[in-house]
């Protein structure tokens, strides 16, 4: 299939598509969340702690360490994203992927700027059972 050069799109139309890109961010993560065994979401991020500082030799707390493990995770997206252009066949998926890990850093912020204002320090262990961010069960 031929691409066109360029195109053209109303408010509306582009409303409509952002509208549906959210229903489809939160079926892709639901599917993935599922896919993971942990019930701690943050277990990948976790983990790539030591690394993280063991590769950039930069004190950083933990909750910065894994923004980056975040980032590393999502930058193989943006990478091949850059490499193979709008045609590539997985490039909704691969939006779709990135989308959902900007998400995960927004929320793990959001967590850490409650949980401060909570006066919670270290590891909280269910940050969302009282959490003012999360409506209805979209995310489950």
């Amino acid at each position: 299939m031929k691409m066109p050069e360029t195109i053209k799109m109303s408010k509306l139309i582009l409303r409509k598509h952002v509208g549906q890109i959210g229903l489809d961010v939160a079926e892709l993560f639901s599917n993935k969340n599922e896919q993971y065994g942990s019930e701690d979401a943050l277990m990948n991020f976790r983990e790539m702690i030591p690394t993280i500082r063991l590769t950039t030799g930069i004190d950083k707390s933990d909750m910065d360490c894994m923004y980056i493990a975040n980032e590393v995770l999502a930058d193989k997206h943006r990478v091949t994203m850059l490499s193979k252009g709008l045609s590539d066949p997985n490039f909704e998926e691969r939006c779709l992927d990135r989308i959902c890990y900007l998400s995960i850093a927004l929320a793990m912020h959001r967590e850490m700027v409650a949980a401060g204002k909570r006066g919670e320090i270290g590891l909280v262990v269910d940050p969302f059972c009282n959490s003012p961010n999360l409506q209805g069960d979209l995310l489950k």
